[in-house]
């Protein structure tokens, strides 16, 4: 990890939290991390977080990955994906499709889900990880999906999870939500994330990652999605 202006600001920040919050996430991280042990092998729909072109193609190989796997036992779970990309550098659901689909993936597997993009201050179209989490617990809602897998590169799963959490738990409480991480990707490689605004490597966006997910106010905080995380284990288990 370099002590990058960025890396050093966010450890200053961590450290200043809690040392339970910091406990918390820690935990958070850790159960995300092997979460597909918790889930059916099979789930029933899976989605991929935008990425930037420079993590895309591993969010699309785990979940052709997860697919290809369940068609062998004749089963077709769907894949999720933004419709469209805002100035982050997303490229949109035509083309990360057209990528699942080269990749032996069902077209009609495929849904794009509108409506998570948003406009900031200087009217600039953006997507988050929050504007992404809302309209895909809706759609679940609404198709009567009761389990949700979302596949996001595991310096970006905390935070990630987090948000879809407390969306799930804000309109869809009964939805068990499953984290999955993608790989293949070095940890000391130079590269972006971010909306492209960092610059570092995976491993100093772990640390970029956590002081932006422990800055959240209600209700993503640690503690709010490690309570989850047992409700959930209790009704899958149970």
């Amino acid at each position: 990890m370099r002590r990058n202006q960025e890396v050093t600001k966010a450890v200053d920040s961590i450290a200043g939290k809690p040392v339970e919050m910091i406990i918390q996430g820690t935990a958070v991280l850790m159960r995300a991390m092997g979460d597909v042990a918790n889930r059916k092998r099979i789930p029933d729909v899976i989605y991929l977080m935008t990425h930037t072109q420079a993590f895309a193609r591993y969010n699309i190989a785990r979940g052709t990955e997860i697919v290809l796997d369940a068609n062998r036992f004749g089963k077709r779970p769907k894949i999720l994906l933004a419709e469209k990309g805002g100035a982050e550098g997303y490229e949109g659901a035509l083309v990360w499709g057209r990528m699942l689909i080269d990749a032996g993936v069902y077209v009609e597997d495929i849904v794009p889900i509108p409506g998570a993009l948003y406009k900031d201050g200087t009217g600039v179209e953006r997507i988050n990880s929050f504007t992404e989490a809302e309209p895909v617990v809706r759609w679940c809602v609404k198709n009567g999906v009761e389990d949700l897998t979302i596949v996001a590169p595991g310096f970006h799963i905390a935070r990630c999870f987090a948000g879809f959490v407390a969306v799930a738990n804000a309109i869809a409480p009964h939805l068990n939500v499953f984290a999955d991480v993608s790989s293949g990707f070095l940890w000391d490689e130079d590269t972006s994330h971010s909306q492209g605004t960092l610059l570092g490597t995976p491993t100093d966006f772990c640390v970029t990652e956590i002081a932006r997910w422990l800055s959240y106010d209600q209700p993503a905080k640690p503690g709010d999605v490690l309570a989850y995380l047992d409700r959930r284990d209790r009704r899958v288990k149970g």
